[in-house]
């Protein structure tokens, strides 16, 4: 499927790359386009080039918000290209307050209480769901990236790369009805999604939720071929 592609970038602190690489990897594994400057960039490419460009191409821009990132001349200068730019920003408070460009927008918050593992667990996975979610409700950029899973389902080549693409059904609101048989559609063509019990499920609430506008014949043959 041809579709506008929806970017994030990641603006961080370098001491906290390993913490960026980590949320990436979790956005990555749902099905989001993610870029992290150390990751991404190319040997032998011009630093502010590429992160320019990079900017630039990004829909998104997700920034760690931490004691470091708020005293990094990069992070603010990349905040403040993307405030001028007019991108979506998503400020996620590690351990300060946001401050300059970011002290007005709502920042996705910690919750106080957990331990050092949960932390991490938080900040890799949930706050990788918390994004989504905010974009999945968000009428700039939710059917371009319903778009980007079907066609992320549509090639999935494993089991586990299916359940990470399924999980966003409970969050598709308004789906055309287009989508939602392209979404028969793909499952019905790959084995690796007609064949995985997390994409049964997944599937047989989302049918439930909008069979009104699905094909009722991909329907039926869909559901032949899903384990029983």
């Amino acid at each position: 499927m041809s579709c506008d592609r929806v970017k994030i970038f990641i603006s961080h602190d370098s001491e906290e790359r390993g913490l960026a690489s980590a949320i990436k990897s979790s956005l990555f594994e749902r099905g989001f386009d993610t870029f992290v400057a150390h990751d991404d960039i190319i040997p032998t490419k011009t630093w502010s080039e590429e992160l320019i460009k990079s900017l630039d191409e990004s829909n998104i821009i997700v920034v760690l918000v931490s004691e470091l990132s708020n005293a990094s001349a990069w992070v603010q200068q990349e905040v403040g290209y993307s405030v001028a730019k007019g991108k979506y920003i998503i400020p996620v408070k590690i351990n300060a307050d946001p401050k300059g460009f970011l002290a007005s927008i709502q920042a996705l918050k910690l919750p106080m209480e957990i331990n050092e593992y949960g932390r991490k667990f938080y900040l890799t996975s949930h706050c990788a769901i918390e994004i989504g979610k905010l974009l999945l409700a968000d009428v700039r950029y939710k059917d371009n990236l319903i778009n980007q899973i079907i066609d992320k389902i549509q090639s999935s080549q494993s089991f586990v790369e299916t359940e990470g693409y399924v999980f966003w059904f409970d969050y598709f609101n308004e789906i055309t009805k287009e989508q939602a048989n392209l979404l028969l559609d793909v499952a019905i063509s790959n084995g690796q999604v007609n064949h995985a019990y997390c994409a049964k499920k997944a599937y047989r609430s989302f049918i439930s939720k909008n069979r009104a506008i699905m094909d009722e014949d991909k329907i039926s043959l869909l559901q032949r071929l899903f384990p029983d």
